[in-house]
Order: structure tokens, then sequence, then C-alpha cells
């Protein structure tokens, strides 16, 4: 009979195996010293909760700031925990109560309802609720609506605040247009871009057009508001309408509606305010009226008969020669084209010819059933090589350094707050010490945001997979589908040759123009 020898297994790694993977979820939604003690203190209060647990595994601390919960497309670091969650990298979800999860009830619902599905709880740190628990559920959703009525009542009493002082004219604004900038509440002339105002306006009451002015800008290299150098006609527009322009303020232009909440341009769903005198005017009040009724005009001659419809393209397709979007012209046989807006102004703007619709929506069908046809040898391949080549955990540990290094150097801003306070410091040293702990904490976050956008892996996955299930529920196809266009393609980009589709994994793919003439 022959010898066995038992190979004894290895204790320390099956108690590695059954442990459970736990990370932290904090939020705050604004950046106060208040707020960020308690983000801060989030953050460090989990971090030593896990780590001190044995029968956890620490898998990370998701940590957004100054950042609203009523919306879950807004946080990034949220749904990087999510993505995390749905790749099986987590089991347990601790956060400080239900309202830092989410302050929209049907997304909290949503959400927890699609852990519990992948075999991820969340604990409740506040309320001592737990999703694993059956009897908690109901609980959960009573505390999310709580949560979501609070955040209701918050934004109304604010909407509530600012149109009493807007009707006070005490209402002070926290953003100058182009051409000002704001000293103690009031606004100030910047002359260099004041100078660039009475240009667009001068020159658009002499006859010029919009596009031209935008043009001769970009051309002379003006900067922007914000240091670009194009120049789009809306900006152009912008300044033309804008009333801050000769002195006045129309205040309400916007307002927040529904839950998720939604900015909307008034059109008289709510009171607007005008004040006159609010501000030093750029431009006489007489040129300004000249232009906005010249203005008004040629809007009321181009839309004239015309109803705004989105069309299957709109805002899709990228010229390759010069980089503008194209957007619809009009055929005299009652069909329509995509045209480079540069190729619009002049061919010596930009040579890319016009395509017609019928042809673009051909080479989606074409390409799309290309790629199905073939999804075997292409995209089942390219998901195998970037689930190998996914970022490694040790590159992930690094937003992980990070948001400790943001926890602990905001500690040192609070403590120096505090001995200022006191009287403890210098003013000198105070300025000097709070100036660099700032420059670091703006530094580690722009840091963070790019360890976050380079791993990117992930999404490219979660997008391939979503192809190969478009593939397999709506198969070949015969016809274009706006719906079903938008489910696969991203941008197209385009030349008087080639349209190359940009799928929503980041593949893209070229169809040549004249394979579907």
């Amino acid at each position: 009979m022959a010898d066995v020898i038992v190979i004894q297994g290895n204790q320390a790694v099956q108690q590695e195996k059954t442990k459970l993977r736990v990370c932290a979820y904090a939020r705050v939604s604004s950046k106060s010293y208040e707020q960020q003690y308690s983000f801060f203190g989030q953050v460090q209060h989990y971090t030593r909760l896990i780590n001190e647990n044995l029968e956890w595994k620490y898998v990370d601390i998701y940590a957004d700031e100054g950042l609203t919960g009523a919306r879950k497309d807004k946080r990034d670091e949220f749904n990087r925990m999510i993505d995390d969650c749905r790749a099986g990298k987590i089991d347990k979800i601790l956060t400080k109560a239900v309202s830092r999860l989410a302050r929209n009830i049907s997304e909290c619902v949503e959400v927890v309802k699609e852990l519990k599905e992948l075999g991820v709880t969340v604990y409740f740190e506040e309320q001592q609720l737990d999703s694993g628990r059956p009897s908690d559920f109901t609980a959960i959703c009573v505390y999310a609506a709580i949560a979501q009525e609070e955040s209701i009542s918050i934004a109304q009493n604010m909407r509530m605040s600012c149109s009493a002082r807007m009707k006070l004219g005490t209402y002070k604004q926290v953003n100058a247009p182009y051409g000002y900038y704001i000293e103690n509440d009031e606004f100030k002339i910047n002359e260099e871009q004041a100078q660039v105002v009475r240009v667009i306006f001068r020159a658009y009451i002499e006859g010029k057009s919009i596009y031209k002015i935008a043009d001769e800008l970009n051309q002379a290299g003006v900067p922007t508001k914000f240091g670009g150098v194009t120049w789009r006609i809306k900006d152009i527009s912008y300044i033309l309408s804008n009333v801050r322009y000769k002195g006045d303020a129309l205040l309400q232009k916007s307002y927040r509606d529904g839950f998720p909440y939604k900015a909307k341009k008034n059109r008289g769903e709510k009171d607007k305010y005008y004040k006159y005198n609010a501000n030093v005017p750029i431009v006489s009040r007489e040129e300004f009226d000249k232009a906005e009724k010249l203005l008004s005009k040629r809007r009321e001659l181009y839309y004239s008969g015309r109803t705004i419809q989105e069309h299957s393209f709109s805002h899709m397709i990228i010229c390759r020669e010069c980089g503008s979007i194209y957007r619809k012209k009009d055929r005299v046989n009652g069909k329509y084209a995509w045209v480079c807006r540069q190729h619009d102004f002049g061919i010596d703007k930009c040579a890319s010819k016009p395509i017609d619709d019928a042809c673009i929506r051909k080479a989606y069908i074409l390409m799309y059933n290309r790629l199905k046809e073939n999804q075997e040898y292409i995209l089942h391949p390219m998901l195998s090589q970037i689930e190998t080549i996914r970022t490694s955990s040790a590159e992930k540990n690094l937003i992980k350094d990070v948001n400790i290094q943001i926890a602990q150097t905001t500690e040192q801003v609070l403590s120096i707050n505090r001995l200022k306070a006191k009287g403890l410091i210098e003013p000198v040293s105070y300025m000097e010490e709070s100036n660099r702990l700032n420059e670091q904490i703006i530094k580690l976050r722009k840091q963070k945001k790019k360890f976050q956008q380079k791993n990117e892996f992930d999404k490219v996955i979660d997008n391939t997979r979503k192809l190969l299930k478009e593939f397999e529920i709506t198969g070949a196809i015969a016809e274009f589908n706006k719906e079903q266009f938008r489910r696969v393609v991203q941008k197209i980009y385009a030349d008087s040759d080639t349209l190359t589709f940009k799928l929503i994994n980041n593949m893209e793919l070229d169809i040549r123009i004249e394979e579907v003439l």
C-alpha cells in the first residue's frame, strides 16, 4: 500500500479568504470648515474601524466632498464604489447614515436592492440598520424618504431666501460676466475685457453677424473669460443680450425644479426681478438697446415657422479636419444633410463636405451589423485582454493613500484655525502655514482626480459587456433607430471620405462613405 503524506493547509490563507471585504462611504454636501471636519472625521473613523476588526479585510474608503446626495450621477467616488461592487470586490459597505448614501428615496432603494442582488450589504451606523436584515429594509426606505424631504425643505428655504433678497434688491451675485470682476460685493470693470465687449457691440450694430464677430475674435487670438481662445456663437449672443453691460441686472433668469433638482430657463414660470443701475455699465443704454432690437429682429426672422427638434445626430458628429460640431442643414429637395459649422462659414474655414443624413444612417447599420457578425473575433478577445491588463491593486491603492493624505492635511488646517481663534499663533505665521496647507490640499485633490480619470478599465469592460448584451437582445438590424443608436455610439468623427464611429467602450470603427452611397 502506497504511503500518503498529508500536506497541511495554510490556515492564515484560509482565514484571509473568509474575511469580509469591507469598505466605507463618506460624503458631505459643502466645503465649509465645519463640513470638512465632519468629512475627514468620517474618513479617519472608518479607516480605523475596518482595520481594527480582525474579521474584516480593508478594501477602500470612497469619499465625495462638497457634493449633493440628491443625484448619484454627480458623485465620482460613489460610482467608483458601485462599480467595484459589480466587479465582486466588496462584501459590506459602512456609512454614517441613510442620508449619506442618498437623499433621493428612489435612488436609495434602487442602490440597496442592486447591492443586495450582488451579495453586498450596507450598514448605516447612525440608525444601526443593515440592508442584509430583511426587517430593516422598510426602515431604510422611511429614513431615505425623511432625508429627501429634508433636502427638499432646505432647497425651498434657500430659494425663498434668494427670491426675497432679489425682490428687496439686496441679492449679491458671486459670479461676474466677461468684462467684470467682483470686489467687496461690487461689480468692477476689467478694462481689458471691457474693450472687447465694446468692440462686439459696435461690430454687431454696424451689421456684422454673430458668426463673423466670433471668427474675428478667434483669428485675433483674443482670450475668453477663462483664458481660452475659442469664442463660440453663444458667447457673443450672451454678451449682446446681458443687461449687466448697460448697468442693470435681471435676476432669476433660471431656477431649479423637480427632484433631483434640474436647472431650467425661466420662461415665465417664476417671477423675474429687474434692477436698474445695479452696477457700472460698459456700454451706453442707447448702444445696448440698438443691439438688443437688432438681435431680436434677426432671431425672429431665423426662427419664423421653425420647430425645435432633437435629431438623431445632434451634437454627436465632430469634424476631423477642424474639430467643429456638425449641424443639420436643409437641402432643396426636402431632405437634409449634416455640415461642419466652420465649413458653413466658408470653404476657406474648413474643406469638409456635407454628408447626407441617409448616408450616416446606412453607415451606422453597416458598422453595427459587421461588428455583430465579427464579435467573436473582435469584442471577446478585446474583453479578455482588458481584463488581463486591468489596473493593478497597488495602483488603485493610490486613491486610498491620497484620501488619507487629504484627511491628515485638512486636520492640520483645522488645528491652526483653532490656534488662531485662541490667539496662540502670530497672524503672519498663520497666513503662511494656512496658504501652504491649502495649496497642498488643492494639489492632492488634483492628483486624486487624475488617478480616477486614469482608472478607466472597469468602465471599458462594463460597456463592452453592454455591447455584447445589445447584440444578443437586438440582433442584426435593417432599419435605423435613434434610441438603439444612442445606446451603442458615443460620437462620430467625420471627414469627406470616412465616418468613424466611437462606441460606448471607446472602440473606433471606420466606414468609408463610398460604401453607402
